[in-house]
């Protein structure tokens, strides 16, 4: 037990200095407040009861000047949920609070990699077999320079909030606390709509308690931000909302066709040229591919094999949001590491060439392609293709794990594998 608890704090210990020394530099730069935190603290200082539109441009500039925040300040796309709850934040001024931002992204970033790590390491039963511990948190370090964690904490963005309620409800599930599971879904899902895909796994692999933790959590979060904020905020998130998911541009952002937004309706909107038509091609297209992992997770008996099947998950939450960009990748961190753990059943040079091929997906997916497009000579035909690197690398990941799955369906299980 107490080698146990020191292994705990040793994981934790490494993460914590590699994360903020990741990010120091941005620590040490003058108060200027960046892309997305500018939106963010714009958003909680936004008075909810002066009758004006928290997803109107217009306003949002104007409680923006209110609290000094100058320059272009991106449209809130987000619910209501974490403008209410984080409003204590606004207490500070923009570069300060943005400082602090900072600090919490590393730590919550360094709690969720220790605690993806340590999951997975106890997905192996060992059974007098060496831990594989060491070697998953040297793939977790290795995942903090592919993936976008720089770029998230740069621009000041909230995904690693919301990936930390992730790594939460799979701690839960693991542990096979459900109701827990599903309360921690809900949160995230309260900052985020995309992670309710990940409810769809649950339900393939029997847990329906989830669901009720999930539906209990977003009851009682939703009350809270009717007390908080009131109903017009909500009338006014679903009028975007509805706007999203018709295709349509939002003011204040580039059009949802440009090659930084890499989701399933970006692509399809540059490959088609009516609207709508994409939009259908784009939603009906997600709908297969969910249902196919949906189904193989239903079928799949082999306990690794079908679990292995939540790094297509982790990557259809990613593209199927209306707006996805490059800093959406850093929710492959928990899939990934766990993919590691998983694999631990196939025969040794197999694993390290599927852990190898994972990994150079990742950080294909997790570079920052648009910014070169301009840059470089690209034919006219496929021109589409050849500026939507990042989710062919996604997609390349999704039918990766599927066939990672069906591999493990077929081996002998080992002594290592959980």
């Amino acid at each position: 037990m107490g080698n146990k608890v020191v292994s705990v704090i040793f994981v934790i210990l490494i993460f914590l200095i590699a994360c903020l020394l990741f990010v120091m530099d941005f620590l040490s730069e003058s108060d200027v407040v960046r892309f997305d935190f500018k939106t963010f603290y714009a958003a909680c200082s936004f008075e909810h009861g002066s009758g004006e539109n928290l997803y109107d441009l217009q306003h949002l500039h104007r409680t923006a000047r209110k609290s000094g925040i100058g320059g272009h300040v991106y449209p809130y796309l987000y619910p209501p949920f974490l403008a209410l709850v984080a409003k204590p934040l606004t207490a500070f001024p923009p570069g300060t609070a943005q400082k602090l931002w900072t600090v919490i992204g590393a730590i919550l970033m360094a709690l969720s990699a220790a605690a993806c790590t340590l999951i997975a390491s106890s997905r192996v039963k060992g059974d007098g077999e060496r831990s594989i511990l060491p070697e998953l948190v040297l793939y977790g370090l290795a995942l903090l320079f592919a993936l976008p964690y720089r770029n998230n904490i740069y621009i000041g963005q909230v995904n690693i909030i919301v990936l930390a309620f992730l790594v939460l409800s799979l701690l839960f599930y693991y542990r096979r606390s459900d109701l827990l599971a599903g309360a921690f879904l809900g949160c995230a899902v309260m900052i985020k709509i995309t992670p309710a895909v990940l409810v769809l796994f649950f339900i393939a692999r029997r847990r329906f308690k989830i669901v009720v933790g999930l539906a209990l959590s977003l009851i009682g979060l939703f009350a809270l931000t009717l007390f908080l904020g009131g109903w017009k905020v909500w009338a006014d998130f679903f009028s975007l909302l509805a706007v999203l998911l018709s295709g349509a541009d939002i003011p204040g952002l580039f059009p949802i066709d440009a090659v930084y937004n890499f989701s399933m309706r970006g692509l399809f909107l540059r490959f088609i040229s009516s609207r709508p038509a994409a939009m259908v091609f784009a939603t009906l297209s997600l709908l297969l591919l969910l249902a196919l992992i949906t189904c193989l997770t239903w079928k799949t008996r082999k306990e690794r094999a079908a679990e292995v099947l939540i790094l297509p998950f982790f990557v259809l939450m990613i593209i199927a949001s209306p707006l996805t960009f490059l800093h959406h990748v850093i929710y492959l961190l928990p899939c990934a590491v766990l993919a590691n753990a998983y694999m631990t059943a196939l025969p040794r040079p197999k694993r390290e060439f599927h852990i190898f091929v994972i990994f150079l997906i990742i950080a294909v997916a997790g570079i920052d392609f648009p910014i070169y497009y301009d840059g470089v000579l690209m034919p006219d035909i496929g021109r589409e293709c050849f500026t939507s690197v990042n989710l062919c690398a996604l997609l390349g990941l999704f039918f990766i794990g599927i066939w990672i799955s069906r591999a493990l369906a077929g081996a002998r299980v080992e002594k290592n594998a959980p």
